[in-house]
């Protein structure tokens, strides 16, 4: 019997390609300030922390009189409309490792950092057949180890016997916080001094049974 028995994803850029819309909302709300948040300044800086988060960033920088919570729920707005207008594409090759999973009976839970409310709106958008939680079923955010311990409650098992799926460096931080073996999917950070199981770019090449077969070889 296969000592790997489930699997804890994070959700935005590790199933969906929803940071785009993410990056727009927050990219918008700050233009009406006059800043010019860039791709760039995106990718290599800010991906990592929450929105409000971001905007709290700023607000110290500029010194500006922000009450950053009504930013964080206007951008939102923003990012919810983008993603109905524009769609939010899964991952690929997402689908087919879901069914490898079911067909195994190897069970998954999606642990997010956004808001189970957006998580579901999400789900909904792209048909998603997964379940999973936010943020506000924990009590510390990412890079603290609570949002995967949290899913190994919900799934009821222990750590050596799961992996973890992420796409940025406080949530593959927070694996390794946690202690449990952790996979880089669609990751554009440095995560060269965290403690790394596998790095793919998407899941078209991941073989079920291979990662099965590596994930009993690392556990002997």
């Amino acid at each position: 019997m296969s000592k790997l028995k489930g699997i804890l994803f994070d959700f935005d850029g590790t199933i969906v390609n929803s940071e785009e819309s993410r990056y727009q909302s927050i990219k918008h709300i700050l233009k009406e300030f006059k800043i010019n948040f860039t791709k760039s300044d995106w990718e290599t800086r800010y991906k990592s922390f929450g929105t409000t988060k971001i905007f709290e960033i700023f607000k110290k920088q500029t010194k500006a009189n922000w009450n950053c919570e009504e930013l964080y729920d206007k951008a939102h707005k923003f990012r919810m409309e983008y993603e109905k207008s524009h769609g939010v594409p899964i991952i690929s090759g997402f689908n087919g490792f879901l069914e490898q999973l079911k067909q195994n009976n190897i069970s998954s839970i999606v642990c997010t950092g956004g808001k189970t409310s957006h998580f579901d709106f999400v789900l909904n958008l792209t048909k998603l057949d997964i379940q999973g939680f936010g943020r506000e079923f924990y009590t510390n955010r990412k890079p603290a180890p609570d949002c995967w311990e949290y899913g190994l409650k919900k799934l009821n098992l222990k750590k050596e016997n799961v992996l973890i799926f992420d796409d940025s460096f406080t949530g593959l931080q927070a694996g390794n916080n946690a202690n449990i073996k952790a996979i880089a999917i669609n990751c554009s950070e440095d995560i060269s001094n965290l403690q790394i199981w596998q790095n793919h770019k998407n899941y078209k090449n991941l073989n079920l049974k291979n990662l099965i077969k590596e994930f009993e070889n690392s556990s002997n």
